[in-house]
């Protein structure tokens, strides 16, 4: 993929046999060509043919990496979900090295701020720089978890375990302080989760010049004041 198309983190993790790397290409081909084309037309309207000849692949290579153009945006969601799981499981480990390095729960809170925090927006930014291609390209992923079933099972599933990891990252959050704890860490990590789904559907509906990156900026600023402790809660870490 392209740096512009390419999905969040999408990097090689060891060495692979030139095979392996082929495979790898060619998949990336085909799901930015259909991206791209996702980008421009309705899902309907896209076939197959389509976009095996915007990767200049054979159409049968098409069902070798696909079952079918909902397996495009299943591979979207499932990408998505693992590099949400890759961060989520960092900030655990980050927060643990915190909290043992920490000489003060106000000293834990402020490093929170500065790199936990810091390292969610980020990697909310870098999901939105995808979904943010194109509207139209938004409806599409927005609309289909509504109406193609195939496409709505999907979606719930990869929801389902992003939800689960954010959960337990908030369950260690309330047990060191760092987040409310009035309310419990489903509550907050689906309230999270919606502000950004609510946002980029905000954003793709429009026609006019919002940002989507600097508005969900300023929404997550509001969450993060909406999720911190209440002074009572404050207390040293365990």
């Amino acid at each position: 993929m392209t740096q512009d198309n390419a999905l969040p983190d999408q990097e090689a993790s060891c060495i692979l046999s030139r095979r392996e790397r082929r495979r790898i290409e060619t998949r990336d081909r085909l799901f930015e060509a259909a991206t791209r084309l996702l980008s421009e037309r309705d899902f309907d309207s896209v076939t197959v043919e389509m976009i095996t000849e915007a990767a200049d692949v054979g159409k049968g290579t098409f069902f070798n990496y696909f079952a079918n153009k909902e397996g495009i945006v299943a591979y979207y969601f499932e990408y998505t979900s693992q590099y949400i799981g890759r961060t989520f499981q960092e900030q655990t480990e980050l927060l643990t090295q915190l909290q043992q390095s920490a000489a003060s729960p106000n000293e834990l809170r402020e490093a929170w701020d500065e790199i936990c925090w810091k390292c969610l927006l980020g990697m909310v930014r870098q999901i939105a720089e995808f979904d943010s291609r194109s509207r139209r390209f938004a409806r599409t992923l927005l609309a289909l978890c509504q109406t193609n079933e195939t496409v709505r099972k999907e979606s719930l599933r990869v929801k389902a375990q992003m939800l689960e990891s954010a959960v337990e990252l908030m369950r260690l959050e309330q047990s060191l302080g760092l987040v409310r704890s009035d309310y419990p860490p489903d509550v907050i990590a689906r309230f999270l989760r919606n502000v950004y789904f609510s946002t980029l559907t905000e954003w793709a509906q429009r026609d006019d010049d919002m940002n989507l990156i600097e508005t969900l900026d300023m929404n997550f600023a509001l969450a993060r004041s909406a999720i911190r402790p209440h002074p009572a809660e404050e207390r040293a870490p365990q």
